[in-house]
């Protein structure tokens, strides 16, 4: 009988034997493991499928990124990750902008200036500057086109 992921909990998975877990596998993706994969990392794929089709998968931020990633991949073959920056919670961006120093505190769901939190640093550097500015490209982390 072939196992139904919608009926299986983690701990079920966990203790599918290889064979069941690969019918598992070509049920829901409909071709074979790629190149036969320890039936240790079949599992954990299943496992994030279960999770995410219980508690709804990625986030729309990350979901972006991601596609952001794959459209690069797709443009570039040789793209390399650390093209593009990622900065960590706390990082600050400062500018000098007619004659005022501008701070902003990266966190882990936006950006924060002045006490208030923003989804990017473009509406930031939209609010300084009154007209529609790239906000990496405002902070200097990368060139203005």
């Amino acid at each position: 009988m072939e196992p139904d992921i919608n009926k299986l909990n983690l701990s079920e998975l966990d203790k599918l034997k290889n064979k069941a877990a690969k019918t598992l596998w070509h049920s829901i993706y409909g071709h074979d493991t790629l190149d036969g994969p320890p039936c240790k990392l079949t599992r954990n794929i299943l496992a994030w499928d279960l999770q995410a089709a219980q508690q709804g998968g990625l986030d729309r931020t990350t979901m972006r990124q991601i596609k952001h990633l794959a459209r690069c991949f797709d443009a570039n073959p040789n793209y390399r990750l650390e093209d593009t920056p990622i900065y960590a919670p706390g990082t600050q961006y400062v500018r000098d902008w007619k004659g005022k120093r501008y701070t902003v505190v990266q966190r882990l769901n936006g950006v924060e200036y002045s006490g208030t939190l923003y989804r990017s640093l473009s509406e930031v550097a939209r609010l300084i500057t009154g007209t529609r500015w790239s906000g990496p490209a405002f902070f200097g982390l990368k060139r203005a086109r």
